[in-house]
């Protein structure tokens, strides 16, 4: 875990090529994950990524992030963040849960695709994907066809999508 590195403004991602869990919190100055002049490839050791309370962060590595085994992507807190990583459908093809929190610049899924092994999509305060969320871009993932509505405790009027239940809130929608 990363956490209150002021420093920090980008995060080489390949020199840590073995790392199973990445976890960056409040860095208030880090502006992106990135790529150096080393060679690129898949981070296939890499299973969890979080970035909570980074205002300055505005980008992923450039082409996208290639972890064929990451199953779990939480963005919390990321102000200035526009958009998600490019080409996630085939660069992220094991993300089963997706958690988007207070990312209120987000205004749409990369390349319209959200990875089809995605069981759960939780996104709360992002009033522009919001805004979206029900629209084309949702029902390009298979599992997320028929998304389920559940009302959040905390955000009583912020859906909560959960894949799982899809087949049985068919119609209330």
């Amino acid at each position: 875990m990363i956490r209150n590195c002021e420093s920090l403004k980008c995060f080489q991602l390949e020199l840590f090529r073995k790392l199973e869990r990445l976890e960056i919190e409040k860095c208030q100055n880090l502006e992106s994950l990135c790529m150096g002049d080393g060679p690129p490839g898949d981070f296939t050791s890499l299973r969890s990524l979080s970035i909570y309370n980074c205002p300055s962060f505005v980008t992923f590595a450039e082409g996208g992030l290639s972890a064929p085994n990451l199953t779990y992507v939480r963005l919390w807190g990321c102000s200035k963040l526009k958009s998600l990583p490019e080409s996630m459908h085939s660069l992220l093809p094991s993300l089963e849960i997706l958690e988007l929190h207070s990312l209120p610049e987000v205004h749409s899924f990369p390349n319209g695709a959200l990875p089809s092994s995605l069981s759960s999509l939780e996104i709360v305060d992002c009033p522009l994907l919001e805004q979206r969320a029900f629209s084309s871009e949702i029902s390009k993932c298979p599992i997320c066809q028929r998304p389920s509505v559940t009302e959040r405790r905390n955000h009583p009027s912020v859906p909560h999508y959960d894949a799982s239940m899809a087949g049985r809130m068919q119609g209330h929608v």
